[in-house]
């Protein structure tokens, strides 16, 4: 029906809407209004850093062909003021977010399984951003990169051979029956960076049948380490597809 969903840019105010669910842009500021059942929140965004674009200039290789890949960028931190109601009780919040935005017009190659993705800011200011393209023969595609954002808002590309990422641990679900990893050593040496990245909480699986139909991980983590040879903790994200089925027997 129109009028339930639309986007617009007009003097400098970028708006997208779904309903009563608005994100709105202006500059730097971002402001996020929803509501659904007993629960919505109204949050105001601020980003202290620069936008970060991924890879060589935005373009982030997603495979071994040269299209095999996508623009992206992100504001990998956002101070966040604001309100959340919980069947009926306000209650004033504040924090800190990540913005990721990535687009693409060529499917996954079909030698990958998924994906796994993570996402942390860390306590001396930086950022760090990994994702590992995984074959479905267990091995690693060699466009799996990451992106280190240091405290100022410089952006440092990582290569795959950079990046070292071990899983500790495995969680299998009660419901779907999946084993996922759960809880990992990410090092990058040339950085002198060691971190346990850890979940908050073991289930936090994705299961979309009236949208996407793919069942994947994706929540919350902890991260604690060193950089530099000096303690730093983290949190942020974790995203793990391919798991439960072939990410490209639905993209």
């Amino acid at each position: 029906m129109p009028g339930l969903a639309g986007a617009s840019q007009e003097d400098g105010v970028g708006l997208v809407y779904v309903k009563n669910w608005v994100s709105r842009r202006e500059g730097d500021e971002h402001r996020l209004e929803a509501e659904a059942s007993g629960f919505g929140f109204q949050l105001g965004l601020t980003s202290l850093k620069p936008p970060v674009l991924h890879g060589e200039g935005g373009y982030s290789r997603k495979g071994s062909a040269p299209e095999s890949a996508g623009c992206y960028y992100s504001l990998t931190r956002l101070r966040v003021d604001g309100v959340i109601s919980l069947e009926g009780t306000t209650f004033p919040v504040q924090g800190s977010a990540w913005m990721d935005h990535e687009f693409s017009s060529a499917p996954l190659e079909p030698d990958l399984a998924g994906w796994d993705w993570f996402s942390l800011q860390l306590s001396d200011g930086s950022e760090l951003m990994v994702y590992l393209l995984r074959r479905k023969d267990g091995s690693l595609n060699e466009a799996s990169s990451g992106t280190l954002v240091d405290a100022g808002g410089k952006a440092l590309h990582l290569p795959h051979d950079a990046i070292r990422v071990e899983p500790l641990d495995h969680w299998k679900s009660p419901r779907s029956g999946v084993v996922y990893p759960s809880g990992w050593r990410l090092r990058i040496a040339s950085l002198d960076l060691d971190l346990t990245v850890h979940p908050r909480l073991p289930d936090q699986e994705l299961e979309t049948p009236e949208t996407t139909r793919i069942t994947y991980w994706e929540g919350s983590v902890a991260a604690t380490g060193t950089a530099a040879g000096k303690a730093v903790s983290g949190k942020g994200y974790v995203e793990l597809t391919g798991y439960a089925e072939k990410m490209d027997e639905r993209m």
